[in-house]
């Protein structure tokens, strides 16, 4: 399936912190492309790359779901070289949905489907 077409499967939902406050714990070093999420309900500690680390942090302190769009917007800058306002490439959009459905599957995200998540905010 080409990304776009996958993309479009997933453009209708968004993303938004799922775990209670406290439950993970982040340490991040400098110069490091990972950090380690220890997650004190399980007792597991899991690696995960700063991106993760950037979309959890993003996320917990936003309190609103979040599209893939709204996300990409943000992190343009972080995933490509091109300039603001130029399109975001395939795989930005890949390597994005990968990091959010991982964490999803840690317990730290929840998918929602996008049409709920903006009468949320009315």
């Amino acid at each position: 399936m080409h990304s776009q077409e996958a993309y479009a499967t997933q453009e209708a939902w968004a993303w938004r912190w799922a775990a209670d406050p406290g439950r993970f714990v982040a340490r991040s070093w400098p110069d490091e492309d990972s950090a380690l999420v220890f997650d004190r309900a399980s007792g597991d500690t899991h690696l995960v790359s700063s991106l993760a680390l950037d979309l959890m942090e993003r996320l917990r302190t936003h309190g609103q779901p979040r599209t893939p769009e709204a996300l990409l917007a943000e992190l343009q800058d972080e995933l490509q070289d091109d300039p603001p306002g130029e399109p975001l490439d395939d795989q930005a959009l890949a390597v994005l949905l990968q990091q959010l459905r991982r964490l999803e599957r840690l317990g730290v995200l929840a998918s929602i489907p996008a049409d709920a998540s903006m009468s949320a905010r009315s």
